[in-house]
């Protein structure tokens, strides 16, 4: 039973790669801004898979119960996923909720253009963490590979 969540964590850990290159490319592509406006519907349900998958894969990981590194590195890689879509959440929530409280000048004020934490932490904070959760994994991966080449023999 375990052997079956294994697969299915390994499986969603494929798909964030993939959404996240996807994710990576509608933000780091130079297309016209009217380009990006039409394909933002897209990116939003790309955004949610990304944190479904994220989820999921920390579900199954936990399910699956896979030797401590691995277990590791599938958790903060499927944390981190799903951490991405909430720093977005709450830096739109906080930056709406500064201006209903105190204005739309708070801005100005406070000499700040928005909500400047969650922000960092979406789009720097979090891809740079997801990438050392999908390199450690693959890392991971790759020696359990060599090992079973090497037992073989």
């Amino acid at each position: 039973m375990k052997n079956k969540y294994a697969s299915i964590s390994k499986k969603l850990f494929y798909a964030l790669i993939i959404v996240f290159i996807l994710l990576v490319c509608y933000f780091a592509a130079p297309f016209p801004n009217q380009s990006k406006r039409f394909l933002f519907p897209t990116v939003a349900v790309l955004v949610a898979i990304f944190f479904l998958l994220g989820a999921a894969l920390m579900v199954f990981t936990i399910k699956a119960n896979p030797e401590k590194k691995q277990k590791l590195f599938f958790l903060f890689t499927g944390g981190v996923a799903a951490g991405f879509l909430l720093s977005i959440l709450l830096h739109n929530f906080i930056y709406g909720l500064l201006i209903f409280l105190f204005g739309e000048r708070i801005w100005e004020t406070l000499s700040v253009p928005g909500e400047p934490f969650f922000f960092f932490v979406a789009f720097i904070v979090c891809p740079l963490l997801f990438l050392i959760g999908v390199i450690g994994t693959l890392v991971l991966f790759s020696k359990k590979k060599h090992h079973a080449k090497r037992n073989k023999k």
